[in-house]
């Protein structure tokens, strides 16, 4: 075969390489909508061997435009491929970002915190490996989600955390009751000389 030909073929079929990276790269982000309300992807078999390139070949590009899932799965599919499997999601944020996708954070611990948020939140995807790494479900066919996998990175749950003390009300004092003068005794200290009767008839007149 003459190198001009063998040149041209090399060229076309990077070109039909960029048109099927562009294609599942659709097809992934349709499946992501899916995901995202609950329904079943309609391209179930876009998975690893549609993956495009290698690692060492990341394009700046790879990932711009793409969703935050279709980004991460693309990536692991990536690894994959290359016979590396999951990933921690400082490894899949730095892929990310050389990949052309844009964190809309401030800086780079609330980006990677967002990340990994939304690989928790997406369990029909992603699946959280005991050391922290992220793969893909399809990957463990008989891989459950870990227990409380939000206390694994948030530390105590609140169903551990223990109940605060609540003081005790201090007991209200009863008021001191008056004591109550007997009628015998009121009628044995009046005043023998009638001025209280005086007293009332001149209150009368």
């Amino acid at each position: 075969m003459e190198a001009e030909i063998q040149t041209a073929i090399s060229v076309l079929q990077r070109r039909i390489r960029a048109k099927e990276d562009e294609i599942n790269n659709l097809k992934r982000a349709v499946n992501d909508m899916c995901s995202d309300a609950g329904a079943e992807p309609l391209y179930p078999h876009t998975s690893a061997s549609d993956a495009s390139g290698d690692l060492s070949t990341l394009r700046s590009d790879q990932f711009y435009g793409q969703t935050i899932y279709g980004a991460a799965r693309s990536f692991l599919e990536m690894r994959k491929t290359a016979g590396l499997g999951a990933a921690s999601v400082n490894d899949i944020y730095a892929a990310l970002r050389r990949g052309g996708y844009k964190f809309e954070a401030k800086d780079d611990e609330n980006a990677k915190n967002g990340l990994r948020v939304s690989l928790r939140k997406q369990s029909t995807i992603f699946h959280r490996l005991p050391n922290g790494d992220y793969g893909l479900l399809s990957w463990y066919p008989k891989a459950k989600p870990p227990k409380d996998e939000d206390d694994a990175d948030n530390g105590e749950s609140d169903k551990e955390k223990p109940a605060a003390a609540s003081s005790p009300k201090p007991a209200r004092k009863k008021a001191a009751a008056k004591p109550s003068v007997p009628v015998s005794a009121a009628v044995a200290t009046a005043p023998e000389d009638g001025s209280s009767a005086a007293t009332a008839g001149a209150a009368e007149t």
